[in-house]
């Protein structure tokens, strides 16, 4: 059997930088600074005290129900993050090596 650990499913309160790639005009923006609140769900790989990862989508599950490969992988950084909670009843076991 293939060593594996389980990964919680979670939602992410996060705020994302914000930034702007067109000319504004200074007086539109000076003193204000814009909400980027987001709210993310995913399965949590790794949990760290810079951040964590979540990969929102899993896949190749074994016989043995160990998925081996996931993609749309975000790293969330740990200021970023306001509230983490766990989704109670859904994790899954995933490939460590």
């Amino acid at each position: 059997m293939t060593d594996s650990v389980v990964a919680p499913l979670v939602l992410v309160d996060w705020d994302d930088p914000f930034s702007n790639d067109t000319w504004t005009g200074t007086a539109r923006r000076v003193g204000k600074v814009r909400d980027n609140r987001c709210s993310t769900v995913g399965f949590l790989l790794a949990e760290t005290k810079k951040g964590v990862v979540l990969a929102q989508n899993l896949g190749f599950c074994s016989p043995d129900g160990i998925y081996h490969t996931s993609c749309m992988l975000m790293t969330i950084q740990r200021g970023s993050i306001r509230k983490l909670r766990h989704i109670r009843g859904f994790s899954a076991l995933v490939d460590k090596e």
